[in-house]
């Protein structure tokens, strides 16, 4: 992430933020695709199966789909239910 990488190096500090879903997980999901929660359903704090499933928006690529391409040709297969 070079932006993020920049930013750090350059020494800009946030003291104060504010987010519409204050959680780990849907935090993560809002920083990783540039996105509200809402917009991508992440507010429940779901992301498997039902009505409350993150669907992502067809522009949208997030970042650990590339890592997790790269993760599988080194280690064989990856499971997140392990």
């Amino acid at each position: 992430m070079p932006d993020i990488d920049r930013l750090a190096k350059e020494g800009l500090r946030f003291t104060w933020i504010q987010s519409i879903s204050p959680v780990c997980s849907t935090f993560r999901a809002a920083m990783i695709t540039v996105m509200y929660q809402t917009v991508i359903g992440a507010h429940h704090h779901r992301s498997e199966s039902g009505e409350h499933r993150i669907q992502f928006p067809d522009c949208v690529r997030s970042i650990p789909a590339p890592t997790q391409k790269h993760a599988r040709q080194a280690a064989g297969q990856i499971s997140n239910r392990s």
